[in-house]
């Protein structure tokens, strides 16, 4: 199953690569995170840099860090990009085997890219998911464009020469 943690979580064992794949997905390694705690570091599975940045910005302006998700639209903008498909594709076929923890900064429970993640893998990958903790009705109306935005890139990327060797 596809899951989702906090960085907190990871720290205090409450998540450990003992009994789980563990997947840091954030656009910033987080400080004091020893690597022996994970099992990969993804930023392509993280918010691009201008929106983590105005998110980032509204959430200290404010106080504020599910009121910075709707300040910086979040859900509006939120997008993955090639590369970070296939690794969620990748990972959804690992968690048919075993647990997937995708892992952030924000606390379980908050609003969190991680949960996006969730759905895109429910929806687009038929992946058993965890249930996220939100709702999400404008990155919902969205999931039919990222579609086809998604097949669109896997045709433009089926149609390069594959490396030998």
């Amino acid at each position: 199953m596809l899951k989702q943690a906090s960085v907190s979580d990871l720290i205090q064992d409450r998540v450990s690569r003992e009994s789980a794949y563990v997947v840091i997905t954030m656009r910033r390694y987080p400080r004091f995170v020893n690597r022996a705690l994970r099992d990969e570091y993804l930023t392509c599975m993280s918010p691009e840099p201008g929106l983590f940045e105005d998110w980032l910005s509204a959430k200290r302006r404010h106080q504020d860090h599910d009121g910075a998700f709707a300040r910086s639209r979040f859900e509006q903008r939120f997008d993955l990009p090639p590369e970070g498909f296939e690794h969620l594709a990748r990972l959804c076929a690992l968690a048919a085997e075993k647990d997937v923890y995708l892992v952030c900064q924000c606390h379980t429970g908050k609003r969190c890219h991680r949960e996006f993640l969730l759905i895109l893998a429910r929806r687009l990958f038929k992946a058993k998911v965890e249930k996220p903790a939100n709702d999400y009705p404008v990155f919902e109306s969205r999931v039919p464009e990222i579609r086809r935005k998604f097949k669109a890139s896997r045709t433009s990327l089926s149609a390069l020469p594959r490396r030998r060797g």
